[in-house]
């Protein structure tokens, strides 16, 4: 009889739920009460924190009785593909009749006429590519149909925009007003703002001279409390009847500090190593391991980094942390001036390798990195 591999129980880099989906439960209830009383919220998290499970979750668990329309923003450049995302993703998560639809399209729309179309595999989208730009009457109508179908269904509609700090490429500043001034008006849907690059979506809803200033509850996401983490650690394990020594567990998680995305990707290299590595040397082990995988990626984002300064800089906070750039540190790594530091630092910020209080957010990267200043 053949031995049954068990997969590995613990998931990085994608979306996760149910049994893969650690705690988070403060959270879904904030969400919950907000936006089904028709507040909306705008979730602050740097990368890798969860956001996405987060949203996936909450829809699972607490939006009975409501729709759900998650709308991906990353990587849009047109306010033409934003409205064709905005019309379907409402059309496809509030109706399931093609004779609804048409009713829908008949009623709600008036400067625009979609055209219904069925795919061979029986879905069914509403084609607004005949129209290549949209005046602003149009972007109403595109704006307000979720308001429109919320009446209709007599539920209401949640509104999930991801990455939204990319509106700024989408007609920018025009955009933001044109959208406020219909979300505004909007009583039967709540909408969530989410981002990953807090500095810009700060200045978008606490800047007053924004046209979201104070439109949403702000909430941020942070690490994973370590007394969440432990229990869900050792259950995957146990699961696959495996063991992990406390020791080990919490070396984890004082290296990974809870962030899920590096927590969840350690304990995965540990789980495989778990019986060919002996304990006390298996977390080593698989730090070793994961910057052997990341090497390549690693190399990359140093050979970007064509400024002496960029680099120098990097491997003093790699080497000792957040530091207030006093004379003496500025010597120690050859940094020139506080100016040089200063522009650096922001450099490093918009490249997304720091995060807004100037650490490196990538943990193996920072670990990458130590290594490779130490020999320069």
């Amino acid at each position: 009889m053949g031995i049954i591999m068990a997969d590995n129980p613990f998931k990085y880099g994608v979306v996760v739920t149910g049994d893969d989906f650690v705690d988070r439960k403060e959270e879904i209830e904030i969400l919950a009460k907000e936006l089904s009383s028709g507040k909306s919220i705008v979730l602050y998290s740097e990368r890798r924190l969860g956001k996405t499970s987060l949203l996936m979750e909450f829809i699972t668990q607490k939006t009975k009785g409501m729709i759900p329309v998650y709308i991906d923003l990353y990587g849009m450049t047109a306010k033409e593909y934003l409205a064709r995302q905005i019309v379907n993703n409402v059309v496809n998560s509030s109706y399931s009749s093609l004779d609804k639809i048409k009713n829908a399209v008949k009623n709600y729309f008036v400067n625009l006429r979609p055209k219904i179309i069925i795919s061979a595999d029986g879905k069914i989208t509403l084609d607004l590519s005949a129209k290549k730009t949209y005046d602003e009457d149009e972007l109403v109508e595109i704006l307000d149909f979720s308001e429109k179908v919320a009446k209709d269904k007599k539920k209401r509609i949640i509104m999930i925009f991801d990455e939204f700090q990319e509106i700024a490429l989408i007609d920018g500043l025009k955009m933001e007003k044109l959208m406020r001034s219909r979300f505004q008006h909007h009583t039967n849907v709540s909408y969530v703002f989410v981002g990953s690059k807090e500095h810009l979506l700060h200045q978008m809803f606490e800047e007053e001279t924004r046209a979201f200033f104070k439109f949403a509850r702000p909430l941020s996401l942070g690490p994973i409390p370590k007394g969440e983490f432990i229990p869900f650690i050792i259950q995957k394990f146990k699961q696959t009847n495996k063991k992990v020594s406390n020791e080990v567990i919490e070396e984890i998680l004082d290296f990974t500090h809870g962030h899920p995305y590096f927590t969840q990707y350690l304990c995965h290299e540990i789980w495989y190593l778990n019986k060919s590595a002996r304990d006390e040397n298996v977390f080593d082990a698989a730090i070793k391991n994961i910057i052997a995988q990341q090497s390549i990626a690693f190399e990359h984002i140093w050979d970007e980094l064509k400024s002496r300064n960029q680099r120098a800089l990097l491997g003093g906070i790699a080497q000792e942390g957040i530091h207030n750039y006093s004379p003496d540190f500025i010597e120690k790594y050859n940094l020139k001036s506080q100016s040089h530091v200063e522009k650096s630092l922001q450099m490093l910020k918009n490249k997304g390798i720091l995060d807004d209080n100037g650490q490196i957010i990538d943990i193996f990267f920072k670990e990458w990195v130590v290594m490779k200043t130490r020999c320069l």
